[in-house]
C-alpha cells in the first residue's frame, strides 16, 4: 500500500526549501558585505591605484565646457567622454 501524503506535508515541504534558499541567500549577502568592509579598512583600493590598473586616474584631466555636462577627460583627448563635443571648442551662447 502506497503511503498517502498529505497536502500541508508537501506544503511544509516547499515552506522548508523556500527558507533554506532564502538562508543561504541571506549568509551570502552578509560575507559580501563583511568581504567589502573588510577590503575598505585594510587596504582594498591598493589594485586601483597600482600602476596600470587604471591609466586614467594619474593622468592630468580637463573639464568639458559645455554647460550641462563638466565632465572629466583624458588630458589630450579631442572629444568629450559624455556629450561628444570637441573640447577644444569655446561655448558660444546666444542672447535672449
Amino acid at each position: 500500500m502506497v503511503p498517502f501524503v498529505s497536502f500541508s506535508f508537501l506544503f511544509a515541504i516547499v515552506v522548508m526549501i523556500a527558507m533554506l534558499i532564502f538562508g543561504l541567500f541571506l549568509v551570502t549577502l552578509a560575507v559580501k558585505i563583511i568581504g567589502a568592509i573588510v577590503r575598505g579598512i585594510f587596504g582594498g583600493t591598493r589594485a586601483v591605484f597600482r600602476a596600470g590598473a587604471r591609466p586614467y586616474l594619474a593622468a592630468q584631466f580637463q573639464h568639458c565646457a559645455q554647460v550641462r555636462c563638466h565632465a572629466l577627460n583624458p588630458q589630450g583627448a579631442r572629444f568629450c567622454r559624455r556629450c561628444g563635443k570637441a573640447l577644444g571648442e569655446t561655448l558660444v551662447l546666444r542672447a535672449a
